[in-house]
């Protein structure tokens, strides 16, 4: 099984003026999500199905397009 949808480096945050500061942060294999409170999961943990979806979905908004 190869493991090419798992990232390596992965940090997103945002602010929003009603709901506060969300970020999403991998470190050392494990997602680091405060919304807003903080939770910890295993990126292996989660099935190759869902990450595909994933990056599908980013290819699809044009996030890479962002500058």
């Amino acid at each position: 099984m190869t493991s090419d949808y798992l990232p390596e480096l992965f940090e997103v945050s945002y602010k929003h003026e009603f709901n506060g500061t969300k970020s999403i942060k991998l470190i050392n294999n494990i997602l680091m999500v405060n919304d807003p409170n903080p939770e910890m999961i295993d990126i292996k943990r989660i099935d190759k199905e869902k990450w595909i979806e994933f990056w599908e979905n980013i290819e699809r908004i044009g996030l890479w397009d962002l500058e």
